[in-house]
């Protein structure tokens, strides 16, 4: 029985994308299409992979696997984030923390909650209020706020006393909390909403200050 030939286009298309060696078709060898397994069934659930790590579930338990299957992050954690600025958020006896590539714990597992590190900064919850440390873990907005977003284009919108305003990395509020709602910053205006009705503010370069830590 002869060999199927590849179509043309579909051929190109494989080569294009590296799938096969063009050197062992150069020789005249055969596309070997043999499934191989990179990672042994023995999970709850993988996930997607992101800068060559992907996390992975046994026993209700989280770590990191690298693309050979090898475990790069132990299997101990509660939950696990994706890496963002080199640090990923987890979860360990009902409090989180920040862990680096190695597995080690750059941020003490001390918050109530938390979030990715976006720009350099993370939000954190503790003892119910929200605040921002950096990566090295310091306060960088201080732990005043009932609620708060992720930051987009540098503002973070916050809740405080029922009312939303934005701040900055540095802890500034460039829009004090005065509004009923407020949505994501974006193209230098914030959405914002008062007595029912929305609309759009700009914030003044360089407005707001620094707030105590």
């Amino acid at each position: 029985m002869k060999k199927q030939k590849l179509p043309v286009l579909a051929l190109a298309l494989i080569l294009t994308l590296g799938l096969v060696p063009t050197a062992a078709l150069a020789a005249g060898e055969s596309a070997d299409w043999t499934a191989r397994l990179a990672i042994p069934f023995q999970y709850d659930q993988v996930g997607s992979f992101a800068d060559g790590l992907a996390t992975v579930e046994l026993n209700d338990k989280c770590g990191f696997v690298d693309k050979t299957g090898q475990a790069v992050i132990p299997i101990q954690y509660d939950a696990l984030g994706y890496f963002s600025d080199g640090l990923a958020v987890a979860a360990r006896d009902g409090k989180y923390g920040y862990l680096d590539r190695t597995g080690r714990a750059v941020i003490p597992f001390q918050y109530d909650d938390a979030r990715m590190f976006v720009g350099g900064v993370a939000a954190v919850e503790r003892d119910g209020k929200w605040g921002c440390v950096d990566a090295s873990g310091a306060t960088v907005v201080p732990f005043l706020y009932d609620q708060m977003e992720d930051f987009s284009s540098g503002l973070a919108a916050v809740e405080r006393d029922g009312k939303w305003g934005f701040v900055d990395a540095a802890g500034r509020e460039a829009i004090a909390p005065a509004y009923q709602d407020a949505m994501a910053f974006s193209d230098g205006l914030a959405t914002v909403e008062r007595d029912g009705k929305w609309g759009l503010h700009r914030p003044r370069r360089g407005a707001g200050h620094p707030l105590p830590i």
